[in-house]
């Protein structure tokens, strides 16, 4: 490998990121499957705010998430795995600096999250059963991909900039998940759960997205 870390036509321990391999070619499909129940939000813009919070339209994330081709050096795959992880967790940026490999069981579909707030630390297991199978054969392969886990808050958002080639902060990400499990599930207090929101009334933000769409589509009957 060169000192540019280049690895075209080169293979991460078993995948070909140069050739359509199977499980980039069934994580692809996943990932369109998932896509697709969305849909409607390809108009909106790659990054919007609903009051004070920017979010990334979730629809996009899918869609960079599928751009394997796009994967030809160590430092693009840790953006990837980066952008994946806070994605289907709805991790906090903190939450993302202490997680550790360990901290994962894929035999049980599980996640240890840890959160640390205001000094005092809480452990939240979270199932990983609304992941699909081929992005968490994924992530069981490369967890252990030295300078993943435990960087600086920059490095984080560098990852998610240069991934997504805008301004992508990690919460805007977070909200991303936020925003897609509400709008396919319309359940709250699964999306509070998930999140790990004490308050309900923080998880409200993306019922308020949802309303929001209504109201532009009973505005237009009226056009």
């Amino acid at each position: 490998m060169n000192g540019q870390n280049n690895v075209q036509n080169v293979k991460f321990d078993g995948i070909d990121f140069s050739q359509n391999d199977v499980l980039l070619n069934t994580n692809v499909q996943e990932l369109t499957e998932l896509q697709k129940k969305i849909q409607y939000l390809k108009e909106y813009p790659m990054l919007f705010k609903v009051e004070t919070s920017k979010i990334l339209n979730p629809y996009y994330t899918f869609e960079y998430l599928k751009k394997w081709d796009k994967i030809t050096t160590y430092s693009a795959l840790r953006q990837r795995l980066t952008a994946s992880i806070i994605f289907f967790l709805g991790l906090r940026e903190s939450e993302f600096t202490l997680l550790k490999p360990s901290d994962f069981s894929f035999a049980n579909k599980s996640v240890n999250i840890i959160t640390l707030k205001r000094k005092r630390k809480t452990v939240k297991t979270l199932p990983l059963e609304h992941i699909p199978n081929s992005e968490l054969a994924i992530w069981e392969k490369y967890i252990y991909l030295k300078r993943l886990f435990n960087v600086k808050r920059e490095t984080i958002y560098h990852r998610l900039c240069a991934f997504f080639g805008k301004k992508v902060n990690p919460h805007a990400l977070r909200h991303s998940f936020g925003f897609f499990l509400y709008e396919t599930t319309k359940d709250i207090r699964l999306v509070q759960e998930m999140l790990r929101h004490k308050n309900i009334a923080n998880t409200s933000i993306y019922t308020r997205i949802i309303n929001e769409e209504l109201r532009n589509k009973l505005k237009k009957l009226l056009e």
